[in-house]
C-alpha cells in the first residue's frame, strides 16, 4: 500500500498500515469535520515521500507534520495558513519540491498577515525566521503560482540547489534581481509583465538561462501538466530543458541544446505527444538535410520507428511503386528513418551518422510530388470533395474520408477539412479529421490542431462569438499557408452570421461593393459594432 488516491481510504487505515504509505496523491479536505482526522492520519505516515493536499478550508499544520523527515515532494492547493506554515516548513529537511498554488487568507486577517510576513517569509524586523522557506537548502523546485507575492527577497540565494522557480500570476511589479543570485537555476516561470523593459543584466541573464517561460501557445496549455508529470517520469535535467524549449518552439535554443541522442529521447517522453511530435520535426530539420533528394537515388530503404498517422500498409504500397524499399524494423540496408512517436526499440541503434531522418510530412509531400494519388492528381473532383466536407452531414463526411483514404487529399481542400474538423467537435470522425490534418498538413498546422479548438463553427455552441473575437481568429489563420482565412470567413458568415468585420477588411473592389450592398437598408447601412 505505497500509494493512496483518496481521503476515504486514508481515514480507514490503521497505524501499521499508515507506516507503509509512501505517497498520497489526493487528500481532499472539504469540511472542518474532515480536516483534523485527515491531518492526524497523514502525520502518522512516517515514511511518506510525496503528498498532494487539496483543501477548501483552513488547514492547521501540527508540529508532527513538520517531522515527516522523508517527505521530498509537497504540493498544496489553497494554503490558508501561510504564516504558521512558512515559519515551520524549513524543518522538512528532505524536501526537494515545494508547490504552493493559491495561497489564500482570511479577509479579516489578510492585512495583518501581509504586514507580519512582508512577503514569503520576511517578518516585521526585515529578516527571516530561523525555520522559514529560506532554510530549505536542499530544495530544487519552488513553484508558487497564484500566490500574490509582492517581494522576492535576497534571502532566496540561500536556496543554493534551486533549479526551477515558478512565480507566475504573482503581484510582482518588477523582475526580482534576487533571482540572479541563484547559482543553479535552470528554469524560470514568470509573467511577461515584469519583463517588459528588463535591465541589461537581467536580459543577459535570461539569454543565458537554459529555459525561461515565454507564454507561447503550447507552453501555456501544457505548463502545469509538465510541472506535475516531469518529476513523476524522472526525466533528466538536460532532457527536461530540451522538452520545454520544444514546447516553446525556440529554434535557436533547441539547436544549441540538442544532440541526436537527446532528441531521440525526446520522442519517447510519456504523456506529452506535442513534445514528441516537435522532437520528430527537429530531428528531420537538423539530421535530415536533403533527405528527400536521396530518396530519388539508388536503392533507398525506409524504416519507420514509432507511431505515425499514415497507414503503414498504404505507405508501403506507395513506396514500392517508386522503387523505395521498406523495412518494418531497423536493418543494415536502412538508409532513411521516418521517426514517429514512442519508438520501443533501441535508441542507441539510431544514433548513427549514416541515417537520413525524414518527417512523416516530408515523406508524404515527396510522394505527392513524384506519384500523386488520384484525388491529388485530379483537379475536377476537388469541388465535389469540398462540398462533402462542408455538408454538415456525417454520411457525407464519412464518404469524403473514404475518398481521402484511397485517393489522397488535394492541398486546396485542407481549408475545408479544417472547417469540417471544428464543426464535428468530437467523436470518431472528429478524431479522423484531426489525424488527416496532422498527416497531410505542415508541422505548424499540426501544432494548431493539437493545441487549439474553437466553437465558432459549431451550431450547438451556447455562446455566439463576437465579431472582434472572430476577426482575431481569422487573422491568426492567415499565418498557416494551407489555410485560406477568407474561405473560412465566408463559411462562418453564411452559416453563423459572424465574420463581417474580417470580410470588410479583406475584400476589395467589386467583391467588397457587392458584400456591402447585402447590408444596405434602402440608402443606409449599419456597421455599428464592427
Amino acid at each position: 500500500m505505497e500509494v493512496l488516491h483518496s481521503t476515504d481510504t486514508l481515514l480507514e487505515l490503521k497505524p501499521a498500515q499508515l507506516r507503509k504509505v509512501k505517497e498520497i496523491k489526493s487528500a481532499a479536505i472539504n469540511s472542518k469535520k474532515e480536516m483534523e482526522p485527515v491531518i492526524s492520519q497523514i502525520v502518522q505516515c512516517v515514511n511518506l515521500e510525496r503528498l498532494s493536499l487539496y483543501s477548501t478550508v483552513a488547514v492547521t499544520f501540527p508540529e508532527a507534520f513538520f517531522a515527516l523527515k522523508k517527505l521530498s515532494y509537497l504540493r498544496i492547493h489553497n494554503l490558508r495558513s501561510p504564516k504558521v506554515f512558512l515559519e515551520n516548513v524549513g524543518k522538512l529537511t528532505n524536501l526537494k519540491t515545494l508547490y504552493i498554488k493559491h495561497a489564500k487568507f482570511d479577509a479579516k486577517k489578510a492585512a495583518e498577515i501581509w504586514a507580519n510576513i512582508g512577503s514569503l517569509g520576511l517578518f516585521d524586523d526585515g529578516t527571516p525566521k530561523d525555520t522559514t522557506i529560506w532554510h530549505l537548502h536542499q530544495l530544487e523546485n519552488l513553484f508558487l503560482p497564484n500566490c500574490r507575492i509582492k517581494l522576492l527577497p535576497a534571502q532566496i540565494q540561500q536556496l543554493t540547489h534551486l533549479k526551477r522557480l515558478d512565480i507566475r500570476r504573482s503581484k510582482l511589479i518588477d523582475f526580482p534581481e534576487s533571482i540572479l543570485l541563484l547559482p543553479q537555476l535552470q528554469e524560470l516561470y514568470t509573467d511577461d509583465s515584469i519583463l517588459e523593459n528588463p535591465e541589461p543584466a537581467v536580459e543577459e541573464y535570461l539569454q543565458k538561462l537554459p529555459y525561461y517561460y515565454q507564454q507561447k501557445e503550447a507552453e501555456t496549455k501544457y505548463i502545469d501538466e509538465c510541472l506535475l508529470y516531469f518529476p513523476k517520469y524522472e526525466i533528466s535535467d538536460e532532457l527536461r530543458v530540451l522538452a520545454m524549449q520544444l514546447l516553446a518552439d525556440n529554434a535557436p535554443k533547441i539547436k544549441a541544446l540538442q544532440n541526436l541522442s537527446l532528441l531521440l529521447k525526446a520522442t519517447q517522453i510519456p504523456h506529452f505527444d506535442m513534445i514528441r511530435i516537435r522532437a520528430t520535426q527537429y530531428l528531420a530539420q537538423l539530421y535530415g538535410q536533403k533527405a528527400a533528394e536521396y530518396l530519388g537515388k539508388e536503392k533507398p530503404v525506409i524504416t519507420i520507428c514509432g507511431k505515425i498517422h499514415t497507414n503503414k500498409n498504404d505507405l508501403r504500397k506507395r513506396l514500392k511503386e517508386q522503387g523505395i524499399g521498406y523495412k518494418a524494423k531497423l536493418h543494415e540496408s536502412t538508409t532513411h528513418i521516418v521517426m514517429g512517436q514512442s519508438y520501443k526499440g533501441d535508441l542507441e541503434a539510431l544514433n548513427k551518422p549514416q541515417y537520413h531522418f525524414l518527417s512523416e510530412y516530408a515523406l508524404n509531400d515527396y510522394l505527392d510530388q513524384v506519384a500523386p494519388q488520384y484525388l491529388v492528381a485530379d483537379d475536377s473532383i476537388t469541388d465535389q470533395l469540398k462540398q462533402l466536407l462542408l455538408a454538415n452531414d456525417e454520411n457525407a463526411v464519412e464518404l469524403a474520408f473514404e475518398l481521402i483514404k484511397t485517393g489522397g487529399l488535394p492541398k486546396d481542400c485542407i481549408t475545408e477539412l479544417f472547417i469540417c474538423w471544428i464543426a464535428l467537435r468530437h467523436g470518431k470522425l472528429f478524431n479522423k479529421a484531426q489525424k488527416y490534418l496532422r498527416q497531410i498538413g505542415s508541422p505548424q498546422l499540426g501544432d494548431l490542431v493539437k493545441t487549439w479548438i474553437s466553437g465558432v463553427f459549431n451550431s450547438y455552441t451556447k455562446y455566439q462569438p463576437t465579431e472582434y473575437y472572430q476577426y482575431q481568429e481569422l487573422c491568426r489563420f492567415e499565418k498557416y499557408e494551407e489555410l485560406d482565412a477568407l474561405r473560412i470567413a465566408w463559411y462562418t458568415y453564411r452559416n453563423y452570421g459572424v465574420g463581417v468585420k474580417y470580410l470588410i477588411n479583406r475584400l476589395k473592389g467589386k467583391d467588397l461593393f457587392s458584400f456591402l450592398k447585402e447590408h444596405c437598408n434602402g440608402t443606409s447601412i449599419d456597421l455599428s459594432g464592427l
